[in-house]
């Protein structure tokens, strides 16, 4: 956390990152019996140690906000999975007292959490897009392969290509999704505290915050919904 914390000892962003991803090693349990029970638990360290205590809320939202730039040309699709991570620290010591103070201290930087939030809301618009975009290519595909008598009239090569892409849609469909997800429930815990949402509610804010909740319910449930339904 130290080494994160102070850049001057790493520039390298993907090396930080690794750091990110081994912390988020701790909030999964080290054992799982038969029936699916979890036991063992890594994140107590995350309560008890005081440099988690001081500089894990901090380290994790600067990281967040950092990670927008590493100088790769993969940098856009590089800072999801790296964000995944750091969401899964942060909401696996949201419900601390003493990190959720941090938090809330975090916030009352204006300027520095409304940044945070704007690229919270950034990713969870662009993720929610593409996962939705990839269910309803699937559905069209699985349309073309519903309708048996003309997918046969295809050439080999036109249902090979179809299939291929099927496959990959499907994949990058669970890794939008799931990435989402991520960004949806903090954005969702974060929203939730009255001593945190006034950052939200800043005219910068609210207004794209109300617009992407409009653009992703209209698509959920608007007139073209069916065309997200896949089997």
């Amino acid at each position: 956390m130290i080494l994160m914390k102070h850049s001057n000892y790493i520039k390298n962003p993907y090396l930080k990152a690794k750091f990110a991803e081994i912390l988020s090693c701790f909030t999964v349990p080290l054992y799982r019996d038969a029936l699916g029970h979890t036991s063992g638990r890594l994140d107590l360290i995350f309560e008890m140690h005081p440099l988690a205590k001081d500089l894990l809320v901090e380290d994790m939202m600067k990281f967040y906000i950092d990670i927008e730039q590493t100088g790769m040309h993969s940098q856009f699709y590089d800072k999801f999975n790296i964000r995944y991570n750091i969401s899964q620290v942060l909401k696996c010591i949201w419900n601390d007292v003493n990190h959720r103070k941090q938090v809330i201290n975090q916030s009352k930087n204006t300027e520095f959490f409304v940044h945070f939030a704007n690229l919270l809301m950034n990713d969870t618009t662009y993720l929610l897009d593409e996962a939705l975009a990839k269910l309803s290519e699937i559905h069209v595909i699985q349309k073309e392969m519903a309708d048996i008598q003309n997918w046969n009239n295809q050439t080999e090569q036109y249902r090979n290509e179809r299939e291929n892409l099927f496959r990959m849609d499907e994949r990058q469909a669970i890794s939008y999704m799931s990435l989402g997800n991520e960004t949806v429930h903090m954005l969702n815990y974060m929203t939730s505290d009255p001593q945190i949402v006034q950052p939200f509610m800043e005219p910068e804010i609210v207004e794209r915050l109300a617009a992407m909740m409009d653009y992703n319910l209209t698509a959920l449930v608007g007139p073209k919904c069916t065309e997200l339904k896949v089997i």
